[in-house]
């Protein structure tokens, strides 16, 4: 098996070509690029021309034991019939974070059932970007449509809402003799 095969089932992403492979200072880099060569729309989703290239950016991905992953790529930006000039849709990211969507998913997580002390500890981040995070992944279950970003005047839940947290994954069905808390 290729190291970049290996990769890409380590990082779990449709739609996703592994380029090359690097460690530095900051953990395993990993180039990758969409599988897609037209690129997409980063709101709409639609097809478009390149206006433009971007330099190269890293989005954190989830670590492998003590090693930090970096996913990094230069995104084009489009020029949308509808959008107008807004850079593309990239498979392991949401628009405008700097993380991956898994590493997204498992922050909000791990807020939901442990501390944010813990969480910055765990992950390496501090409280505002784990309150951030949350809010986002919190959106974009209440309302897919808005991506994570929250539009003005419409009701989202607030990580310090004393209200019944939503269950971020959906549990896995339990068998018949199976004893223990269950999400539902």
């Amino acid at each position: 098996m290729r190291i970049t095969t290996l990769l890409k089932k380590l990082l779990n992403v449709i739609q996703l070509l592994v380029t090359s492979v690097e460690f530095t200072d900051k953990g395993l880099v990993i180039d990758v690029r969409p599988r897609w060569r037209k690129p997409r729309c980063g709101k709409c989703g639609r097809r478009a021309p390149i206006y433009d290239h971007r330099p190269p950016r890293l989005w954190r991905h989830l670590s492998q034991g003590s090693t930090r992953q970096w996913l990094r790529y230069a995104p084009r930006r489009t020029q949308c019939k509808t959008c107008g000039v807004i850079c593309e849709q990239v498979p392991w990211a949401h628009p405008g974070s700097m993380f991956t969507a898994d590493f997204e998913e498992y922050c909000a997580y791990l807020a939901q059932t442990t501390d944010k002390t813990s969480v910055t500890r765990l992950l390496g981040i501090d409280w505002r970007t784990v309150g951030a995070i949350v809010h986002r992944v919190v959106s974009r279950k209440l309302d897919p449509q808005t991506d994570g970003r929250c539009p003005t005047g419409s009701p989202v839940a607030h990580p310090t809402d004393r209200s019944p947290p939503l269950p971020l994954r959906a549990p896995r069905p339990r068998s018949a003799g199976e004893t223990g808390p269950s999400l539902q």
